[in-house]
């Protein structure tokens, strides 16, 4: 890269060389620019790698500066605050807590795998999982699967989709618990009966499972209802 930028006589700009977003202890963020500091930003997205896009942002905006494109800092304290990304460790409830995560391939398991011990703490996990058959579905189970107590494996809507089955025997030979359900929403209603307090919920591998996942929580009236109670057919 550093060749190609010399050859064509570009500027190349370097994450954590040249700039770079530092995490503060009381859960703020600092950007340490290539010309700009701004100090105290708010980043609510999850996950460290999210700090990293954000530097990037800004990154391009101090570059752009340069041309006479201006963008006001109060404006990227504002926009940076009210950033909200779906499918991307989204809490969909509380009671019990719900995340939704479109990671599909080894890396964004990793990252999400980072972030779940980084962010949470809980007493069991609960996977609802589902992936396309063009994704490495084996090795995103081998990395999140022995985390949980329990892998829920529902069909998707597609014929792209792996057989519950197959990742089933994927899980098992890992000496991990799973089980198949008829549907999305017997998955969630099976998550959200099983789950108790410091319990975790998280569905992911494919962006069509956070599809049909919101779907189904579009049907649910409120997460604070009783486990048995929840809305979901």
């Amino acid at each position: 890269m550093t060749s190609v930028c010399r050859q064509n006589k570009a500027v190349l700009c370097r994450m954590g060389k040249d700039f770079k977003m530092v995490r503060r202890k009381d859960g703020l963020a600092d950007y340490h620019g290539m010309k700009k500091r701004l100090n105290g930003l708010t980043v609510p997205l999850r996950g460290e790698y999210q700090l990293s896009n954000a530097a990037l942002a800004l990154a391009v905006f101090e570059i752009i500066e340069e041309n006479g494109f201006v963008v006001d800092s109060e404006a990227i304290y504002a926009g940076l605050k009210k950033t909200h990304w779906e499918a991307r460790m989204e809490i969909l409830c509380d009671r019990p807590l719900f995340l939704l995560d479109g990671a599909h391939n080894p890396s964004g398991i990793s990252a999400l795998r980072s972030g779940l011990k980084r962010d949470f703490s809980w007493r069991r996990l609960i996977l609802i999982f589902a992936a396309l058959a063009d994704k490495d579905y084996c090795a995103m189970l081998k990395k999140i699967a022995p985390m949980a107590a329990l892998t829920i494996l529902p069909p998707l809507q597609t014929g792209r989709a792996v057989p519950a089955r197959d990742m089933a025997r994927v899980i098992k030979g890992l000496g991990c618990r799973a089980v198949v359900s008829r549907s999305v929403d017997q998955a969630i209603l099976k998550a959200m009966k099983m789950a108790g307090d410091g319990d975790i919920i998280c569905a992911l591998g494919s962006f069509y499972l956070a599809g049909e996942v919101k779907q189904v929580f579009h049907q649910i009236h409120s997460c604070g209802k009783q486990h048995g109670n929840t809305g979901i057919g």
